[in-house]
């Protein structure tokens, strides 16, 4: 049976280039629903007149709106874009269990990129997520499997530039420098 209908699932570091693959993709299917957990926590902290970009509290409202919003695009009949990090199974299962069958084929966008290329992308945009948050999520970032129920998986290689890889080199050496004096202070 032939599914004309997608659920897009972007999966990757923050700073990876989701959104911009969100913004592509919109521009080459309009009418597409985008649900953006991100959108929502920056609306819900005022993100324009505060500078709050995350508060735990509130991430259970975050996602409940979040996951309204795609049950009332998929009742529509919506294509659907997912603009979240996804970083493990645990995190997409919230979204693929939703999702009715029948109608809608899941295709999932990993985002092959390099911790540090990402940090480097991270420090040059205006809401910036802290550089040992990205290492931290790269630890446990998990590729996703068609196990999980995705029918699709396309893998993107996130390559630099040539002046991106003398920036990751720096950015690298900066946090070998942290880690030698984290790893000194403990053994003390």
């Amino acid at each position: 049976m032939h599914l004309s209908r997608k659920i897009i699932i972007p999966v990757g570091l923050p700073a990876s280039g989701k959104t911009s693959l969100r913004d592509e993709y919109i521009r080459e299917h309009p009418g597409t629903c985008v649900v953006s957990p991100d959108d929502i926590r920056m609306r819900m902290l005022d993100y324009e007149n505060t500078g709050a970009c995350f508060d735990e509290s509130i991430e259970k409202n975050v996602w409940n709106e979040a996951l309204a919003i795609f049950d009332g695009c998929m009742k529509n009949g919506k294509d659907i874009y997912f603009d979240a990090t996804n970083m493990n199974r645990w995190s997409r299962d919230k979204i693929i269990r939703r999702v009715d069958r029948s109608r809608y084929k899941i295709i999932a966008y990993y985002i092959d990129i390099d911790p540090y290329l990402a940090i480097v992308r991270n420090e040059k945009r205006k809401r910036k997520v802290p550089s040992r948050r990205i290492l931290e999520m790269a630890s446990v970032l998990e590729m996703p499997s068609k196990k999980e129920g995705i029918d699709t998986i396309i893998i993107i290689e996130e390559i630099p530039s040539d002046t991106e890889k003398i920036e990751i080199k720096a950015v690298r050496e900066r946090y070998s420098i942290y880690n030698e004096k984290n790893a000194s202070r403990r053994m003390v």
